[in-house]
């Protein structure tokens, strides 16, 4: 079962389970909800609901959050439980968190879900969030992760920078890739380099989980922000890297390359330099633009980054390895070039080590 199935089997059957029984999701200190979310409740037209619990209550900011148990009761073989919706209170609006305005199959009516506006700065705050994250109730990290996180990235008001903290998040705790899903849905994060770039490189660790997310990102970033980005001068390196990388799709965007040729951080950076100088390997109609490429590489080469050529190459394709090996090896300004052959020399085992050692002999000996 994939991790997404399992997820959204989890949210229709842990709300019930926490908040359907006696005592579950009980509330602080068994407080009641105020007059407004009581009136809100009984507007909503749920079936059979239950009494409102309050979950959190957070007076100076004018925070309510709430939750409903409502229907037919199930499973109650084991015990029964209940379908549930928590909800939110602020600054004088109400509405329900886990609901999306989109999906029309849960109710035979329309229900009201709390609409984020980017004035609501406390709902915003890592105040909250904290207080979310470690209520004493059973539940607290479904109601702080599937019901408040989501609501704020569904909304299209909410802040950059809020959609930034959470796709930090989903790479420093559990994988989280119903999050990444509404991140990738979020307008504001597809325009957004600094996102992209963060939902484009999960730690190793968690590369099997986000294999998908890495590319959906960099293709965004490629194909929707990348002539932008490349004339940018103050473009951070590793989104240009991640631009790059994506150059060796079927389709080549010469413009996009040229741009990234002209960028001076690009121009001097090795990881960039080594696509650069193998875009299109298999066509002679791209070798201009690979011309261009080779001269700026072998100049990095030739300097204190050289070293790096090997951890850079590790995870490339054999044949994108291949493309930029083979043009250096037989180059003739590389093969006069001892320091650029002694690094492809040191490489891990393969035919070109065989040739760049080969080079190294000869102007070994011609030096005799």
């Amino acid at each position: 079962m994939s991790l997404i199935v399992a997820r959204r089997m989890l949210l229709v059957v842990l709300p019930g389970l926490l908040a359907g029984r006696a005592g579950r999701l009980a509330g602080q200190g068994g407080e009641a909800v105020s007059a407004a979310v009581a009136k809100f409740v009984r507007s909503q037209r749920l079936p059979k609901p239950q009494t409102p619990r309050l979950l959190l209550a957070v007076r100076d900011e004018r925070v309510e959050i709430f939750s409903v148990s409502y229907g037919e009761p199930q499973d109650c073989m084991v015990g029964c439980f209940y379908s549930w919706l928590s909800g939110l209170r602020f600054a004088g609006k109400i509405g329900w968190m886990d609901c999306d305005r989109s999906d029309h199959s849960r109710f035979d009516h329309p229900i009201t879900c709390f609409d984020v506006d980017s004035t609501d700065r406390y709902l915003f705050t890592a105040d909250l969030l904290a207080r979310l994250d470690h209520l004493e109730e059973p539940g607290s990290y479904w109601l702080a992760h599937s019901a408040f996180r989501p609501m704020l990235v569904r909304d299209p008001d909410t802040p950059v920078a809020v959609l930034e903290r959470f796709a930090r998040e989903i790479y420093t705790v559990a994988p989280d890739q119903f999050m990444e899903r509404l991140l990738f849905e979020n307008r504001r994060v597809q325009r957004s380099a600094a996102i992209l770039t963060l939902l484009a490189s999960p730690p190793d660790s968690l590369a099997r989980f986000y294999g998908g997310a890495r590319a959906q990102a960099a293709q965004l970033l490629c194909d929707e922000l990348g002539d932008s980005l490349a004339r940018d001068t103050t473009t951070p390196a590793s989104t240009l890297l991640l631009i790059a990388e994506m150059l060796h799709r079927p389709y080549l965007r010469q413009a996009l390359v040229r741009l990234l040729l002209a960028n001076p951080r690009a121009r001097h950076d090795l990881a960039i330099l080594t696509h650069l100088a193998t875009v299109g390997v298999l066509e002679d109609r791209y070798e201009y633009l690979r011309a261009q490429a080779r001269p700026l590489l072998l100049a990095e080469l030739d300097g204190p980054g050289r070293e790096d050529l090997a951890a850079i190459l590790a995870p490339r394709s054999y044949a994108i390895i291949t493309g930029t090996l083979d043009r250096l090896v037989f180059d003739r300004e590389v093969q006069r070039n001892r320091k650029a052959m002694t690094v492809i020399a040191n490489l891990p085992g393969s035919w070109f080590t065989y040739e760049a050692y080969k080079k190294l002999y000869e102007l070994g000996w011609r030096r005799q």
